[in-house]
């Protein structure tokens, strides 16, 4: 199986592949994908530079040299542990809707979007990202809005 096939995915009768996705439009799929990414970059930049120019150097190094490892080690486990089984939630969700993408797919859809969750408002930013994402492999994008949707209604009931 070549890499292409592995990267193929299919919706009902309406096959899609990642290679192919967004060449519709004025921007073709490689000028939007750099467009996105310098978008991405300069968000990034902007919060980084606007935090770092709110908070003392001093007070910062302190706080890191007097942070206990085991608790920040137990956090980071419990944080990626519930974020996995967030994926595979979500993973399942858009398996219901018979939009079939690699596990390994959706765990760096899931991982963006929960950057984007964070600094973006509303929260909702990064919710827009994982649909983005996640429609490249299917044309049926109500499939994957439907399955992100109703991820973001089990968060809210659990």
């Amino acid at each position: 199986m070549n890499r292409l096939e592995i990267d193929t995915v299919s919706c009902p009768d309406k096959p899609a592949s990642v290679e192919n996705a967004g060449k519709r439009g004025f921007l073709s799929g490689g000028k939007l994908k750099h467009l996105i990414v310098a978008a991405k970059m300069l968000v990034s930049l902007s919060l980084l530079v606007y935090l770092l120019n709110r908070i003392e150097p001093a007070n910062f190094i302190q706080t890191i040299v007097d942070a206990s490892a085991k608790p920040l080690i137990w956090a980071a486990l419990l944080f990626l542990v519930s974020n996995i089984l967030g994926t595979w939630v979500w993973g399942m969700l858009l398996k219901s809707q018979r939009v079939q993408i690699p596990f390994y797919r959706v765990v760096s859809f899931y991982f963006v979007g929960l950057f984007f969750n964070n600094f973006l408002p509303a929260n909702i930013g990064g919710d827009i990202v994982r649909i983005y994402d996640a429609s490249k492999y299917c044309n049926d994008k109500s499939g994957v809005f439907i399955a992100t949707f109703m991820d973001r209604v089990i968060g809210l009931l659990a």
